[in-house]
């Protein structure tokens, strides 16, 4: 799909809930204002629905006869954004730690608008712990790797142990704490972790 054919430029915002609609529809549903939301950080439905007013507006979603929305035919498959190939370097634990692991095991092809930086890479999720944030067992995190991320981001964290976690940043006061997305999980300390990256993005492939 070429930008300039279907509608203006998308923000990095756009792009991000234009992945996430096309993804979800390929499971033959489409998700809710709340999902959006919270796959875009956002906590009210309200946010979402801006995004998809300005999708609209731009070309890439249409309203339904039902007054639904739907992508456009010419963005069904997002095809021309561009792809990027990034090295899956091993598994991440949404859940208790795993230990670390640098080599490459495999490569990803990612939409390129998750991999302007060039030393982006995607780690394998295992567990369930971050569900809510919309990563589940079994898709990949990608990670832009940097020493340090502000309070809320989601990060790829190495603890003492040597087991790395993907968890929410959070601080209070001079606390540091690893947050899960999910309530059965408990929350962390995080004062002696060393952060590895960011979350970038997140590829879920469906069979």
């Amino acid at each position: 799909m070429d930008e300039h054919n279907t509608g203006k430029p998308l923000t990095n915002k756009q792009r991000q809930v234009l992945t996430f609609l096309t993804r979800v529809q390929q499971e033959g549903r489409w998700p809710t204002l709340e999902e959006i939301a919270r796959c875009i950080g956002a906590r009210a439905p309200a946010a979402a629905h801006h995004h998809l007013k300005r999708l609209e507006t731009k070309g890439y979603l249409r309203r339904t006869a039902w007054g639904s929305y739907e992508l456009t035919p010419q963005v069904q498959m997002l095809e021309g954004l561009g792809v990027s190939r990034v090295p899956v370097r091993g598994t991440i634990a949404a859940g208790t730690g795993v230990e670390a692991v640098e080599a490459v095991e495999d490569w990803l092809t990612v939409d390129s608008v998750f991999a302007r930086h060039p030393d982006v890479y995607a780690l394998r999720v295992q567990g369930d712990s971050m569900v809510d944030a919309c990563v589940c067992d079994g898709d990949h995190v990608l990670i832009r790797p940097q020493p340090a991320a502000d309070n809320g981001e989601m990060v790829a964290a190495l603890r003492e142990d040597g087991t790395a976690t993907l968890k929410h940043l959070h601080r209070d006061g001079g606390q540091v704490f690893l947050v899960p997305a999910n309530p059965y999980y408990p929350t962390l300390p995080g004062d002696n972790i060393s952060i590895l990256g960011k979350v970038v993005g997140v590829i879920r492939v469906f069979a």
